[in-house]
């Protein structure tokens, strides 16, 4: 760990000092006084409008029927559901959205350039890999309704 730490310290005294150079900015109190924002923090939103199909949807509506016709007590059928959906998540969804991704990235990288390109050198960040998401579902996002993938926002 010494080591780690003997590398860092440059790297944490330099960005100590953009900070409190930042601090020093007329317009400082103005900028830490923007609150954050989120317009839209799922895919499923309206305004998006992905993870709409039927097969993603009428699994999402299967819980109260499944809960009260099952009659069976051998079979748990929130636990059957449950293990729909994050098959449903894991597989149909999340290859949707990568899908949907790589369709559009030309395209939004070409907008973010033209945005951002004039402030330095852009270069574009990956897309995520099928096995991010599922990682980021079942650490970041576990506790997400379903479709807990509407959660990834960045791929």
């Amino acid at each position: 760990m010494d080591v780690v730490n003997a590398q860092s310290a440059h790297i944490v005294t330099s960005m100590d000092s953009v900070f409190t150079h930042l601090k020093t900015h007329s317009k400082w109190k103005e900028l830490m006084a923007i609150e954050n924002q989120s317009l839209v923090d799922r895919q499923d939103d309206p305004r998006v409008a992905l993870l709409k199909d039927a097969g993603i949807q009428s699994v999402a509506d299967m819980k109260s029927d499944a809960v009260d016709d099952n009659d069976d007590d051998d079979v748990d059928a929130e636990d059957v559901l449950e293990q729909l959906q994050s098959f449903v998540d894991s597989h149909v969804a999340i290859s949707s959205l990568t899908v949907t991704a790589k369709r559009v990235d030309k395209e939004f990288q070409n907008y973010v350039q033209s945005v951002m390109g004039h402030l330095g050198h852009f270069k574009p960040g990956p897309l995520k890999k099928v096995e991010r998401c599922l990682s980021k579902l079942e650490n970041d996002y576990q506790n997400a309704v379903y479709p807990k993938s509407a959660k990834l926002l960045d791929i």
